[in-house]
C-alpha cells in the first residue's frame, strides 16, 4: 500500500468517525434540546437565567453519565485481569471489608 492509499484510507476513516459521532444519541440529543431551549428563549418563553440552568444542567448529567459509564467498563475489565492473573484459582472478585460491611 502506497503513501496515497494510506492517506485516502485514512481520511476515509476520519470522516466515518465523524459521521459516528454526529449520529450517536448523546450528539442528537444535545442539539434538539439545545434548539428547543435557544428556540424558547428568543420567543420569550423562558428568561436567559433559565436557558443557561437547563442548558448546563443536561449537558453536564449526559457527560457525566458517560464518564460514569467508561470508569465501569475500566473496572470490569481489571476486574477480569485479575481473574486471569489469578489463573483461575480464586473465581471470586475480592471484597473490601469496609464495603461489605457498609453494604450490609
Amino acid at each position: 500500500m502506497n503513501n496515497k492509499e494510506r492517506f485516502i484510507e485514512f481520511w476515509i476513516a476520519v470522516f466515518v468517525k465523524i459521521i459516528r459521532t454526529f449520529t450517536s444519541v448523546k450528539v442528537l440529543g444535545l442539539i434538539f434540546f439545545t434548539y428547543l431551549t435557544t428556540w424558547l428563549l428568543l420567543n420569550k418563553y423562558i428568561d436567559d437565567n433559565s436557558w443557561t440552568i437547563a442548558v448546563t444542567t443536561v449537558v453536564t448529567v449526559i457527560y457525566g453519565v458517560r464518564e460514569v459509564y467508561k470508569l465501569e467498563n475500566i473496572k470490569s475489565i481489571l476486574y477480569s485481569k485479575i481473574l486471569k492473573d489469578n489463573n483461575g484459582e480464586n473465581n471470586e472478585i475480592p471484597n473490601n471489608t469496609e464495603e461489605s460491611e457498609i453494604s450490609k
